[in-house]
C-alpha cells in the first residue's frame, strides 16, 4: 500500500531557484508572509475551518488538481500534509516555498493509498464506488478523523454539518468508532449487570437495554468519534442518569451523571463476537 514520501526530499533538486526556510516547530504556525504567498481560496479556507484544523493534524488532499489545501494547512496552521495523486510527477510547486519539509506525496490512487495517518481528509472527486469509499474510510481512519468535501460525496453516510458559500457548500463527516454489539455493564442505578445492545449505521446508533423487567430504556444517544453520550430513563419518562463514555476497542468507560449532581465512574465491556459493521442501516 502506497505511503507518503517527502516533497522536501523528492522535489528539492528541482527547486534551486527558491529560498527554502526551515520547517516550523511543532505547534508553531509558519510565517505565511515569508514568501508573500497568496491567501487560500474561500473554499479551501472553509474546508480547513469546518474541520477545526489545528497544528497537530495530518491533512490529506485527495483528488485535487493542485495541492492547495495541504499547502494552506501547512502554511497557515502548521500541520503536516500529504498530497495523494496517481500522477507520479507530483503537484505543482506554486506556494510550497519554505514548507517542503511539511508536505509529502503519495503517487497512487485513493484505494491504493495508506490513509491511516490522516486526521483530516479533503475529497475532491466522487469515485466509481461509494460503498468502497465508505469501507476504505472506516477501515483506514481512526475514530475522530474528519472528512471534508464540496459535495455530499459519501452517499448513505449523512454529513455531520454543512457550511454554505456563495456558489457551493462544504460538508463535514467525523469517523465514528464501531460501538455495535452487546455490552455488559452494571450501572449505579441498578445493582444487577445488564446488557446494552447497540445497532449502528455510521454515526447513527440505536440502543436498548436487556434487563429483568424492561423498565429502563435508552434515549438521546449521540456518537461523535470515539465519544458516546446517552440517557437512561424509566418507563414513566423520568431521566435516571446521563452516561458519557469513551470507546477503546471492546472497552467503554466514562462518567455516570445522576440528576442529584453525583458523578460515578462506569465501565462496560463488549463481547467481541457480537461486534458488527457500521456500514449500512441499523
Amino acid at each position: 500500500m502506497a505511503r507518503p514520501r517527502h516533497i522536501g526530499r523528492s522535489l528539492r533538486a528541482t527547486c534551486t531557484g527558491f529560498m527554502v526556510a526551515a520547517g516550523c516547530a511543532a505547534g508553531q504556525v509558519h510565517d505565511s508572509t515569508a514568501f508573500a504567498a497568496p491567501p487560500p481560496s474561500p473554499l479551501v479556507s472553509t474546508m480547513l475551518t469546518i474541520a477545526q484544523t489545528t497544528h497537530s493534524d495530518v491533512v490529506y488532499d485527495i483528488g485535487s488538481d493542485q495541492a492547495q489545501l495541504v499547502v494552506a494547512a501547512a502554511r497557515y496552521f502548521g500541520t503536516r500534509g500529504v498530497y495523494v495523486d496517481p500522477d507520479t510527477s507530483g503537484p505543482a510547486l506554486d506556494g510550497m516555498e519554505g514548507i517542503y519539509d511539511r508536505i509529502g506525496i503519495v503517487s497512487s490512487g485513493l484505494f491504493d493509498a495508506d490513509l491511516s495517518e490522516a486526521t483530516v481528509i479533503a475529497l475532491w472527486s466522487i469515485p466509481a464506488s461509494i460503498s468502497q469509499l465508505q469501507e476504505k474510510i472506516m477501515a483506514d481512519l481512526r475514530p475522530g478523523a474528519r472528512i471534508v468535501a464540496q459535495s455530499n460525496i459519501l452517499g448513505s453516510w449523512e454529513p455531520d454539518s454543512q457550511l454554505f458559500l456563495d456558489t457551493s457548500s462544504v460538508f463535514l463527516w467525523t469517523v465514528p468508532a464501531n460501538v455495535s454489539g452487546v455490552w455488559r455493564w452494571v450501572p449505579a442505578l441498578d445493582s444487577q449487570a445488564i446488557d446494552l445492545r447497540i445497532k449502528q449505521s455510521f454515526q447513527n446508533v440505536e440502543m436498548s437495554i436487556d434487563n429483568r423487567d424492561s423498565t429502563l430504556y435508552v434515549c438521546e444517544a449521540d456518537l461523535k468519534g470515539d465519544r458516546l453520550l446517552f440517557a437512561v430513563r424509566a418507563a414513566d419518562g423520568t431521566t435516571l442518569a446521563w452516561y458519557h463514555g469513551i470507546v477503546r476497542g471492546n472497552s467503554l468507560k466514562g462518567l455516570e451523571l445522576i440528576p442529584d449532581g453525583a458523578r460515578i465512574l462506569w465501565r462496560a465491556n463488549r463481547d467481541p463476537t457480537t461486534m458488527g459493521t457500521v456500514v449500512g442501516a441499523p
